[in-house]
């Protein structure tokens, strides 16, 4: 009994000192466990103790978003938005030269119009050049084109593009994505129509391609082939933009399965271009119609654009028809 006793005694006792077993875990481990957390949280562990000095410094994903304080707003004092986005800047520095060369999972970066074009060209260019498959750029404010490398249009570990901004996007000569499934595209300017057609050309598994706000200019007709392309999400240019969709490769059609299309208004371009998706698409078996503002709020232009879709001829008998609401 007194044995018994003591081994109680014992084992209640490292219960109470709260014996760290985390910390002994494979740094691959410790970095799963990390990804759960928001990117200021991960930081933070490196004074939990010894062990964790330095783990955060390799984790494999980095999202970095909504780094600025909410107190601290792009309207508020000049000084305070340039200390507190120098010292992000100096951060993300440092971040980039203690870092050793590990591949980076996913990296995503929001920024503003404060954030230095050279300072950010140099992480994004560390980034590609840590194999990342994953990559996400959002600003609400006009950038240069300088800020994203080239390097990128050549990353061959690439599987996901997102870039989200008002930029003026200057397309390479040199463009391979042979590992590239899912292209995200929203308010960039394309100064002719080759350059996107040219990108979209050269991801050799593209699957997944979101066309949304941009603008295109200088073209007629826009044409992109893919032999993999699965789903598309457009927001269709208005007149002013001064292109139409003319044709769809065959390509295309005998693989396309959701086509979506965004801020509809319902005009005779915008259905005949539906038209053209939904008499060709063979294996087509989502289309999604989200109307513009102003279509929802016309109730009556609303239902007779609803009848007009529903009456178009389908070359896949399992299309199915979506009307909805825009969410945001």
């Amino acid at each position: 009994m007194g044995l018994k006793r003591k081994k109680q005694h014992e084992g209640s006792s490292n219960m109470v000192r709260g014996e760290d077993r985390i910390s002994g875990l494979p740094s691959p481990i410790l970095h799963h466990i990390l990804s759960f957390l928001p990117f200021k949280n991960i930081v933070r562990t490196c004074v939990l103790a010894k062990r964790w000095r330095f783990v955060w410094i390799s984790v494999p994903n980095l999202v970095i978003g909504h780094w600025r304080s909410p107190t601290n707003t792009t309207r508020g004092p000049r000084t305070n938005i340039s200390k507190e986005t120098d010292r992000f800047m100096n951060f993300m520095d440092r971040l980039f030269e203690s870092r050793d060369m590990s591949n980076i999972g996913k990296f995503s970066l929001s920024c503003d119009k404060h954030c230095d074009e050279d300072r950010v060209h140099s992480w994004l260019t560390a980034v590609a050049r840590r194999d990342v498959e994953e990559l996400s750029l959002l600003s609400e404010d006009e950038r240069d084109s300088y800020m994203i490398p080239s390097l990128l249009f050549t990353c061959e570990t690439l599987t996901l593009l997102k870039i989200h901004m008002p930029i003026s996007l200057n397309i390479p000569t040199n463009v391979h994505l042979p590992k590239l499934k899912v292209l995200r595209l929203i308010n960039i300017v394309f100064t002719d129509g080759p350059s996107i057609e040219k990108l979209c050309s050269n991801c050799l598994i593209l699957g997944e391609l979101e066309i949304n706000n941009c603008i295109i200019e200088d073209i007629t007709e826009l044409s992109i082939s893919s032999h993999t392309l699965k789903r598309i999400d457009a927001r269709l240019c208005g007149e002013d933009n001064g292109w139409k969709l003319t044709t769809v490769p065959e390509c295309l059609l005998s693989h396309l399965r959701v086509l979506e299309f965004r801020q509809f208004s319902g005009d005779q371009r915008e259905l005949g271009a539906v038209k053209l998706f939904s008499e060709n698409a063979r294996v087509l078996q989502k289309l999604i119609i989200s109307p513009s503002s102003a279509l929802s709020r016309d109730l009556s232009s609303k239902s007779q654009v609803k009848e007009q879709l529903q009456m178009l001829p389908r070359a896949s008998t399992n299309c199915k028809l979506t009307f909805k609401e825009e969410t945001g």
